[in-house]
């Protein structure tokens, strides 16, 4: 039943991995490449401009002026709500996912193991019975395998403040 228990929750895993990877290609290929290429690019930009588009989605344009030879040529750069809010859903799972392995790899250090039981984060996908099982398992775990290394032992005692050290207070 372990085994079993623990090839599921690595499926689970793998699974999850596939859909943040699958949600980020997705994102990258549906969101138009000259957006991409030209947000942070410094030209110059007249905001905001409303024009008839054939997509629905795109509320209005920004024009970016990128052709030295020809500034009368300007590049558009649609704007949209929806662009916004697949940003957003983006930056959250990109957030879980890296604390997830934030996590894992804390837990690694803390108890001197090369891996660790993932924490209760699939317990919705999982039945009653596998459940209590997963709590049992991680409660021998934590028990057999203790933290070494107090998160509080790692503080730095630091004696900074904006008087001795000016340049790392911006």
């Amino acid at each position: 039943m372990t085994k079993i228990l623990m090839v599921k929750l690595l499926n689970i895993e793998i699974d999850d991995i596939k859909e943040i990877l699958y949600f980020i290609r997705t994102f990258r290929n549906t969101h138009i490449q000259i957006f991409r290429r030209y947000k942070h690019a410094g030209f110059p930009i007249i905001i905001n401009e409303h024009f008839e588009s054939t997509n629905p989605n795109i509320d209005s344009a920004s024009l970016i002026f990128t052709d030295k030879n020809n500034p009368l040529n300007p590049t558009p750069l649609p704007f949209s709500i929806h662009f916004i809010i697949n940003y957003e859903s983006l930056i959250t799972r990109l957030q879980k996912f890296l604390a997830r392995i934030l996590w894992n790899k804390s837990q690694c250090i803390e108890k001197r193991l090369e891996g660790v039981l993932p924490p209760n984060i699939y317990t919705h996908k999982l039945c009653p019975n596998e459940k209590i099982k997963l709590s049992n398992l991680i409660n021998v775990f934590n028990h057999d395998n203790p933290n070494y290394i107090i998160r509080d032992q790692l503080r730095f005692k630091t004696k900074l403040d904006s008087t001795t050290s000016p340049w790392y207070f911006y």
